[in-house]
């Protein structure tokens, strides 16, 4: 039986750089889009700019999923972290929650 009340009770955590840990729920449709989209980009046919809004927009939104109604800005995530930290929160959120749904 395909039960899908347990596929939203599964969250992706992360801990932030100030050491709160947030529980992210998992991407809607549209930012799964998005996430993709970004990894298809490649620096030939994107400029350094347009690359670095997409990321740090992406990292905004899957912040925002939280649990906790925190509200992230794309400001506040670009003082934070730097970009090789960025792709790396896309690439293990977009991973992890991928994989939640296959369990």
């Amino acid at each position: 039986m395909l039960d899908l009340s347990n596929l939203n009770d599964k969250l992706y955590e992360i801990k932030w750089i100030d050491g709160v840990v947030y529980k992210l729920k998992k991407p809607t449709q549209k930012l799964f889009i998005e996430m993709n989209k970004v990894g298809n980009l490649t620096s030939q046919d994107t400029d350094t700019t347009e690359m670095l809004n997409a990321v740090y927009s992406i990292v905004t939104n899957i912040m925002n999923l939280n649990t906790d109604n925190h509200i992230f800005t794309i400001e506040e995530i670009g003082e934070v972290i730097d970009f090789d930290t960025a792709s790396l929160i896309i690439t293990d959120y977009l991973n992890e929650t991928t994989e939640a749904l296959k369990k």
